[in-house]
């Protein structure tokens, strides 16, 4: 099953920005967070086509820290994720609970 969820996403060295995701599970559970996610990013919710197309360079970007200094937030920035993207072509990512 996949599910959608409206995240707050901190790419290295750049400003925050909401997005939607898919994830790969059956569902979310604020108290039993996995250790591990995967899933796609569907939509970047920004204003300008400019705005988007930064965001979406700045996520396929390598970052530091063995690709995955880059955060996914949920939950109003409790609960945070290191993620680092599948390849530079798609938009599928992994994710580490912090």
């Amino acid at each position: 099953m996949v599910i959608r969820e409206i995240v707050r996403v901190q790419a290295e060295g750049g400003s925050s920005f909401e997005a939607q995701i898919a994830l790969s599970v059956d569902k979310l559970d604020r108290s039993k967070m996995p250790t591990e996610l995967r899933g796609t990013f569907t939509k970047l919710l920004l204003d300008s086509d400019e705005d988007r197309l930064g965001a979406e360079l700045a996520i396929r970007t390598k970052s530091s820290h063995g690709g995955s200094s880059h955060t996914i937030w949920f939950h109003g920035r409790r609960t945070g994720y290191r993620f680092r993207m599948n390849s530079y072509s798609a938009l599928g990512f992994v994710a580490e609970k912090v």
